[in-house]
């Protein structure tokens, strides 16, 4: 029967939330600050050589678990819904697999009960992963055919002897087994370009739940920055469609990925709609809603400042050519953006190389539009680069 519980705080992806909560703390209960001795260096959190099937729907939240698992010892691999889980198991064995339960295509329940139709499976360790705490989903979990199922707040003896209750460490090569990161000059780079603090995010609590990979944070800073500035829209074009299972699964989702990276007024808000939308009237969530807007945007104007400023820093190391050098092949790119020149895609090519890493996020907005032949909407872009650099752009329109 069901001997624990792993519980996530989010919907979609939660295993990390739990996984990565677990790392937060020490066996006191106390927060470990990223400067601690990294977890997985601790033999007791050991799971070295245990073949582990990953079934989680969100990219962030699949970076982080891996990450964690991995750190550990673990060999993972990774199901992105429950009918990928049911092929993965089909054409290889694992020791276990972390099931989530709220996924697109097929949930976790749907899916362990195909896994264990097939008699091969009876005795593969099912851990669930949810985000809800309700009254019966213990039952729901044994009666699909789950052992076990973790619950937050988790810590790190508590999730791992979860696992180690189900699969035992195995003796391995060097090569086999999940690497231990390694504290490198990539992340002695990526620790020079994190600031002390970041408007909106709490960075130690964010740092420990990666084990003190800076470079690995600092992605999933980008990632979220980049892939939820609309996520406020999609929201309310769900309500206003009357579509409320759906606004309530964004809002999960947005809440588990800002759990993730300890956005906490983010996440905070976040669950308070997710509640609300079960409870309340669907105009009544408006005040809500923007509230989480406003608390979203910030966030990702501090990490975009953040994204900024290093792009700044790193200009000079990464080979930035000076601005005299790089203003006849700006003007000659935007000569051709202007005049809509079809051909413009080698011009921008030279200007990207002109400018290294510098502006990459405006070049590769400049890129999609050509290449989408959509000039207009590369001409603001362009402006930017070129207000930064001070260069002024000669026979091109400034409305």
């Amino acid at each position: 029967g069901i001997q624990n519980f792993l519980m996530k705080p989010i919907n979609q992806s939660l295993l990390f939330d739990t996984i990565v909560n677990m790392f937060e703390m020490d066996k006191t209960g106390m927060t470990i600050q990223s400067s601690a001795c990294p977890i997985n260096s601790t033999e007791e959190y050991r799971v070295d050589g245990v073949h582990i099937l990953l079934v989680e729907d969100n990219v962030i939240n699949q970076e982080v678990a891996s990450e964690i698992l991995s750190s550990a010892g673990a060999l993972v691999e990774i199901a992105n819904n429950g009918q990928e889980a049911i092929d993965a198991v089909a054409s290889k064995p694992y020791d276990l697999v972390l099931m989530d339960l709220q996924m697109p295509v097929m949930g976790g329940y749907e899916a362990t009960k195909f896994i264990r139709a097939d008699r091969k499976n009876q005795n593969l360790p099912i851990i669930a992963m949810t985000a809800h705490a309700m009254q019966g989903v213990e039952a729901e979990c044994k009666a699909a055919g789950m052992n076990d199922y973790v619950s937050k707040p988790i810590d790190p003896q508590n999730l791992f002897s979860t696992i180690l209750k189900w699969a035992k460490p195995k003796p391995v090569s060097s090569g086999d087994a999940g690497e231990t990161p390694k504290r490198n000059d990539d992340n002695a780079t990526a620790e020079s370009k994190l600031p002390v603090q970041i408007p909106g995010i709490d960075i130690d609590k964010g740092l420990s739940r990666v084990g003190g990979n800076t470079k690995l944070y600092l992605k999933l800073l980008n990632d979220y920055a980049t892939g939820y500035k609309s996520f406020i829209e999609d929201i309310r074009a769900a309500i206003s469609e009357q579509k409320l299972e759906e606004a309530r699964r964004l809002a999960h989702t947005l809440k588990g990925v800002s759990g993730n990276i300890s956005a906490d007024d983010v996440f905070s808000i976040s669950e308070q709609l997710e509640k609300a939308l079960t409870a309340t009237p669907p105009e009544e969530c408006n005040q809500l809603l923007e509230k989480l807007n406003a608390a979203l945007h910030s966030v990702i104007d501090s990490i975009d400042a953040l994204r900024k400023d290093n792009k700044e820093d790193d200009a000079g190391k990464q080979g930035l050519a000076n601005v005299a050098e790089i203003e006849p092949i700006l003007q000659q790119a935007a000569h051709m953006i202007w005049t809509d020149d079809v051909d413009a895609d080698q011009a921008i090519a030279a200007l990207k190389q002109a400018l290294g890493t510098r502006f990459e996020s405006e070049m590769s907005e400049i890129e999609r539009s050509v290449d989408g032949f959509d000039f207009e909407a590369a001409k603001e872009p362009f402006r930017k680069i070129a207000a930064e650099l001070k260069i002024g752009l000669d026979g091109t329109d400034h409305e």
